[in-house]
């Protein structure tokens, strides 16, 4: 009796301390609420309405530059010519471009230091004088004047094709090109605009036409970064070929043999002349084999018209000349002299 008794006074104890933990958990549920009532609510933000004098004031809007109707020591009436904003003219009056020196190409002593085969020499120099372009061995001279090309370049205009001179406009005409060089300037325009020859048509026109192995013609052309033969290498493929029209004439091989060879060994000279002369590029250092296609069939070279292409291919650079920024001038630059 007294173990039950003992038993109910402890349960009865447990019983008070969780009506007491309840009673303190309540009571602190009760302050928290009434701390959360008494907390202010936040202040709201004011809307602060934009001063436009402000605004404006620190972003104005972008205005458009007005446009340009005549330059200081420039042409006044810009309709006829409306780039000249980007002509070396504007540079060098703002003073931007100062000590102007164009590199002029002109690969003349190449041509004068060839080693020509011997004037009595039927089987070449026939076909040669056949394709109105013997004259260009000629015109070439070992040194030009590159302060008098590069004054030039800054009075061309490439909207009218002509020199603006003090006393007028001024160009080069075909009748220039045909009275200076003597070459043909009628017939059909080259014209290869847009078309690029791939290192392997390049590589099968060497082959076909200037007997020039793949495996070497393959080195050529890395050699060159794309389908370009180097002038020195050129040079060589002539010499080679003429070598072997000896040969086989010793030799008494069959004569389309050396048909072949003879053709090859003029190709190969004529596609020199071409590049050291019409189309003189800025590199000096090569020729583009895209003009073999023009050699296929030399008994049709003639037909051709190469003065009026050359001219276009020294108007193209002469166009590029008159921009600031240009270092060098591509292009016949001896007939421009």
């Amino acid at each position: 009796h007294e173990v039950d008794i003992g038993q109910q006074a402890s349960e009865h104890e447990d019983e008070q301390e969780v009506e007491d933990e309840m009673e303190v958990a309540n009571d602190v549920e009760d302050e928290m609420e009434v701390a959360e009532e008494q907390t202010p609510p936040p202040p709201e933000k004011k809307s602060r309405k934009k001063n436009p004098r402000t605004t404006q004031g620190r972003n104005p809007p972008p205005v458009s530059e007005p446009p340009v109707t005549s330059y200081d020591g420039g042409p006044k009436e810009l309709s006829l010519l409306p780039g000249f904003g980007k002509h070396v003219a504007v540079a060098i009056w703002r003073g931007d471009c100062k000590n102007r020196y164009l590199r002029c190409m002109n690969n003349g002593k190449k041509m004068n230091d060839f080693d020509l085969p011997r004037r009595g020499l039927r089987w070449f120099w026939d076909v040669v004088d056949a394709t109105g372009l013997r004259p260009l061995l000629k015109t070439n001279y070992n040194h030009l004047d590159w302060g008098l090309l590069t004054a030039f370049t800054e009075r061309w205009h490439p909207e009218t094709g002509t020199f603006h001179l003090p006393i007028g406009e001024m160009t080069i005409t075909l009748d220039d090109v045909s009275c200076l060089l003597h070459i043909p300037i009628t017939g059909k325009m080259l014209n290869h605009l847009g078309t690029s020859c791939t290192v392997e048509e390049g590589e099968d026109m060497c082959y076909e036409y200037l007997n020039f192995s793949r495996t070497e013609c393959r080195k050529e052309f890395k050699k060159m970064k794309g389908a370009h033969i180097g002038f020195f290498m050129l040079d060589k493929i002539y010499t080679e070929n003429m070598k072997a029209v000896v040969r086989a004439e010793k030799k008494k091989m069959p004569d389309d043999k050396v048909q072949h060879l003879r053709e090859c060994t003029i190709r190969s000279f004529l596609l020199y002349l071409l590049g050291a002369t019409l189309f003189t590029n800025k590199s000096m250092q090569y020729v583009d084999v895209i003009f073999l296609t023009y050699l296929q069939d030399l008994s049709l070279v003639n037909t051709w018209n190469w003065g009026a292409s050359g001219l276009a291919y020294m108007y193209n650079y002469l166009d590029a000349a008159s921009r600031p920024r240009r270092g060098n001038l591509g292009g016949y630059n001896a007939m421009f002299h």
